[in-house]
């Protein structure tokens, strides 16, 4: 997000609905291309993740951390209060080492990669024909409002939950 808006709160602000970045004017040209360069290796990141492929195949605490993270998720992701203070809790780190642990792993912010996690569960749960209704398939995974699962999913996956396939 490029803004003239510069102070803390409006930052802080932006930032928690997900902003991958905030540089306000007048800003250096140098800078905005070390941001730009970050920001397409974190990218290729994501995408290297969202598409099942692991990014290295060592055994590292980063990734044991991961597993163990989305193991949490998966159990825990159909209480529809989950929200990550209960991963700080769980895990009794703080956010920002949260943050910094998953955005250099996968590319993901936290809440895109609990997102992801429970994306990928609606879509094992649809293809193994457990679930019949959007409301119990979003609930079942942690989404209070359908409509808003239904578009997530379908943004992810190309099609909604139960759209039937051609």
């Amino acid at each position: 997000m490029l803004t003239a808006r510069g102070n803390l709160k409006d930052k802080l602000d932006v930032l928690s609905l997900g902003i991958d970045d905030y540089i306000t004017k007048p800003f250096s040209k140098e800078e905005l291309i070390i941001r730009i360069h970050n920001a397409l290796i974190n990218n290729e990141k994501k995408k290297s993740y969202t598409n099942d492929t692991p990014e290295s195949t060592d055994n590292s605490t980063d990734e044991k951390f991961l597993t163990s993270l989305k193991d949490y998720i998966l159990r825990t992701c159909s209480n529809l209060e989950f929200e990550l203070e209960d991963i700080v809790e769980e895990f009794a780190i703080s956010k920002s080492t949260i943050y910094r642990k998953i955005k250099h792993a996968t590319g993901l912010n936290p809440n895109q990669f609990i997102n992801e996690i429970k994306l990928q569960k609606a879509r094992a749960i649809v293809e193994s024909n457990q679930m019949d209704s959007l409301k119990q398939l979003s609930y079942s995974v942690g989404f209070t409002k359908p409509s808003y699962f239904s578009k997530l999913y379908e943004k992810r996956f190309g099609s909604k939950p139960f759209q039937k396939r051609s």
